[in-house]
């Protein structure tokens, strides 16, 4: 372990001290989803707790839809990565 705790530590001694990394000691998240597209931007949403592929199909139709339609009807292409609650089957 580095000087002070910090597990890299340097020092220009011909200027001022300047520490830039802390210690994290965990603490919440923060979930936010969101889109946009030529016509505008989606509102931003704040999911709570984690969510499931349910959840984020429920999301999607809030959220999304009512944008798409809006905004190029039938004419617009959907990406999302390959995250478990986008490709997961649900009944």
């Amino acid at each position: 372990m580095a000087q002070k705790g910090l597990p890299f530590y340097w020092h220009d001694m011909r200027k001022e001290e300047e520490i830039f990394s802390k210690k994290q000691q965990g603490g919440g998240s923060l979930m936010v989803w969101g889109g946009f597209g030529y016509g505008g931007k989606l509102n931003l949403a704040f999911p709570s707790g984690r969510m499931k592929a349910t959840d984020y199909q429920e999301m999607l139709e809030t959220h999304l839809l009512q944008f798409a339609d809006r905004n190029g009807g039938p004419n617009w292409i959907f990406q999302q990565d390959n995250a478990p609650i986008h490709v997961e089957k649900s009944s």
